[in-house]
C-alpha cells in the first residue's frame, strides 16, 4: 500500500480499487462509494479531503474511519 501511495504521489494516475479495509481505503482514495447489498448501488459517496501526505495516525483519518465504521454498521 505504502508503495503504491508513493507512486501515486509521483505521478498522479487514477486507481480503481476495491478493498474491505477502511484504513487502505482511507489512505489512497479521494474518493469512497460504499455498495448496498444485492440488487448492489452506491448506498454512500464519501469524498475524503486529507491531502497528498497521509498517515494513519492523523485525526482526520481516524475521524473519517470512525464515520465511515457507523455507515457500515447501519440497518
Amino acid at each position: 500500500m505504502q508503495d503504491l501511495l508513493e507512486h501515486w504521489q509521483e505521478k498522479h494516475f487514477t486507481i480503481i480499487s476495491v478493498t474491505h479495509d477502511l484504513k487502505e481505503a482511507l489512505c489512497l482514495a479521494d474518493r469512497i462509494l460504499i455498495l448496498s447489498p444485492r440488487p448492489a448501488h452506491i448506498a454512500h459517496d464519501i469524498r475524503v479531503n486529507l491531502g497528498e501526505k497521509r498517515s494513519f495516525s492523523d485525526p482526520e483519518l481516524l475521524r473519517l474511519e470512525s464515520q465511515l465504521l457507523g455507515l457500515l454498521l447501519q440497518k
